[in-house]
């Protein structure tokens, strides 16, 4: 049974809807569980990680069952804008294929850890 850190952010979603959600990332990010190897504190960056991305999932395939957090239903964030302003967000390098992270905070918190960790090019390889 996976212990999800975000749970206060859903409502109306049950254990098993977060064990469906981490096993469908261990799928999408394969080499995840192997990051950090190096790392003092590797099981708990690792774990934070995982969260980040399960509740980056959730909030990308459940949008109205979000609490209180921006979701954009899975598409990438580029701007926000309020009356006659704009807000644009920088580019900022990323691996390929993790441009979808940026559609909610979850995964942008996500994407940053994924962006200090020594081994992120591994993360879609065969390792």
């Amino acid at each position: 049974m996976f212990e999800f850190l975000f749970s206060e952010y859903f409502t109306d979603l049950t254990q098993e809807d977060f064990d469906l959600a981490y096993e469908t990332i261990l799928a999408m990010f394969s080499g995840i569980t192997t990051l950090y190897e190096n790392s003092s504190n590797k099981e708990q960056k690792r774990n934070l990680l995982i969260n980040l991305l399960v509740a980056w999932y959730l909030a990308n395939i459940h949008p109205s069952k979000v609490i209180n957090i921006s979701s954009d239903g899975g598409k990438a964030v580029l701007y926000k804008s309020a009356r006659d302003v704009k807000i644009r967000y920088i580019d900022f390098k990323m691996q390929q294929g993790l441009e979808q992270l940026t559609s909610n905070i979850f995964g942008i918190n996500a994407l940053m850890l994924l962006q200090g960790c020594p081994e992120r090019y591994k993360i879609y390889g065969k390792g």
